[in-house]
């Protein structure tokens, strides 16, 4: 949830939500070892409002970290912009 809101999970505004819903990935790095798999095997489901853009953003550079193509991702998001 504090991802959703746009906290960091060590902002007092997350106490007690980090690890209810979803994962936090606040940082490239933390995407980077959610995504520790190939992307080119596999696809990526977003169920996410505002941060989508920007997680979005994370998955292509993941990718282009480790040679895939933005082209070559699969998956979808949902967002209400």
């Amino acid at each position: 949830m504090p991802t959703q809101i746009g906290y960091d999970p060590d902002d007092d505004m997350a106490l007690g939500e980090v690890g209810k819903v979803g994962v936090s990935i606040p940082t490239l790095a933390d995407m980077r070892v959610l995504l520790m798999a190939s992307l080119d095997k596999v696809s990526i489901s977003m169920t996410i409002n505002a941060p989508a853009a920007i997680l979005l953003a994370m998955v292509i550079a993941v990718g282009k970290e480790q040679g895939v193509p933005a082209s070559q991702l699969r998956g979808t998001i949902q967002t209400t912009f």
